[in-house]
């Protein structure tokens, strides 16, 4: 928690229960008084005050201690105070009209800095765009923002998609037709486009399931997935034919499917679950045959690759926060990789490398 006075320039926050403040150039710390635990505080006319628990309370900045109660608010989550006096209505150069940026508009001394959200690069016209990569990259869905970036493997660069989505899940680009797949939990739909974000088309709706992760068999450029439904039997593996749009559900009654892998040239599909049931699973391109290869010392197997070179498979263990390794029967395990506190998510195998991503880094 942060608050700032105008009447002196100084910035008071708690730390370790205290109500501390400082300069606003970060010099001059002092500290106040002690809270017992506040979540919240604020200041006004010489006063500080502060949440704890179902209560609010005061004190003169020279306290050492809450010098009055107000105990009337027994759910207050957060406080703020306005004066007019003190908070004078002054416009900067960012409230016409944003400043002229096309995104983010940053006050400063001397006027305002235009600046883009991630992935995008500022035009002389103060606008942001990006030029979407059509070979060599990564592209991964950000669930948090709704937006779909794609890395360039040779620099490291982000470019972010021409796409506003919410909910955005799984992606998977057809190398061949250079179609974009991606599904969105708040329509249960899987939708196609290009990467320019152009011809966007309703590919198939998943009904009271959400596509959890998409794959596409080369060799019939269908479109393979994992869906998490509200129900048990709701939770499938499906397949829908490219052209025909013919549905097929393969397997079904699975305990929070989460990602797939293919090995269309030997005729094998690998899945992961994190429910009631926590394992890696095979099966024939059909969905027969369908049998648990891995059930034993996992957490959350969560992302699921494999490396056709080698024939082995790659998960992640978002509970173990590991990265591990098995042949294609579940055989000949070993842990690869341990990122402490890293709840690992998604994986994939390029040649010599893996790439992984973890829900609680950026």
């Amino acid at each position: 928690m942060t608050s700032q006075t105008f009447s002196n320039y100084r910035l008071y926050w708690i730390d370790s229960m205290v109500i501390k403040s400082s300069r606003t150039s970060g010099l001059d710390i002092k500290s106040h008084v002690n809270t017992h635990g506040a979540t919240k505080a604020f200041v006004y006319k010489g006063f500080l005050g502060w949440i704890n628990k179902a209560s609010i309370y005061f004190a003169r900045m020279t306290a050492s201690s809450a010098e009055d109660t107000l105990n009337t608010l027994p759910n207050c989550k957060d406080v703020s105070v306005f004066d007019s006096s003190l908070q004078e209505d002054k416009r900067g150069t960012c409230d016409i009209l944003n400043g002229g940026c096309g995104e983010i508009c940053v006050p400063e001394t001397t006027g305002r800095r235009c600046e883009c959200d991630i992935g995008l690069q500022l035009q002389s016209d103060q606008s942001c765009d990006s030029d979407a990569l059509l070979a060599n990259f990564i592209v991964m869905t950000d669930y948090t923002h709704g937006r779909i970036l794609q890395i360039d493997l040779q620099t490291g660069a982000l470019v972010k998609l021409p796409l506003s989505l919410k909910g955005v899940l799984g992606i998977v680009f057809d190398k061949i037709t250079k179609t974009l797949f991606y599904s969105e939990t708040s329509t249960n739909t899987i939708t196609s486009t290009t990467v320019h974000g152009e011809n966007r088309t309703l590919f198939y709706t998943t009904g009271f399931a959400y596509a959890n992760s998409l794959a596409i068999d080369y060799s019939t450029l269908n479109l393979y997935y994992t869906a998490e439904g509200p129900l048990i039997s709701q939770s499938i593996v499906g397949v829908v034919h490219r052209s025909k749009l013919l549905h097929k559900t393969l397997m079904k009654n699975l305990h929070k499917p989460r990602d797939i892998a293919l090995y269309s040239s030997k005729g094998f599909l690998f899945w992961t679950e994190t429910g009631n049931i926590t394992g890696i699973g095979k099966a024939n391109m059909d969905g027969t045959s369908n049998i648990y290869i891995i059930t034993t010392s996992l957490g959350w197997p969560n992302g699921l690759t494999i490396d056709a070179t080698a024939n082995r498979l790659y998960w992640t263990d978002g509970l173990k926060h590991s990265i591990e390794s098995s042949d294609l029967n579940g055989g000949n395990r070993q842990v690869l990789v341990t990122d402490n506190n890293a709840f690992l998510s998604d994986i994939v195998s390029l040649g010599q490398y893996l790439f992984y991503t973890a829900w609680n880094r950026k």
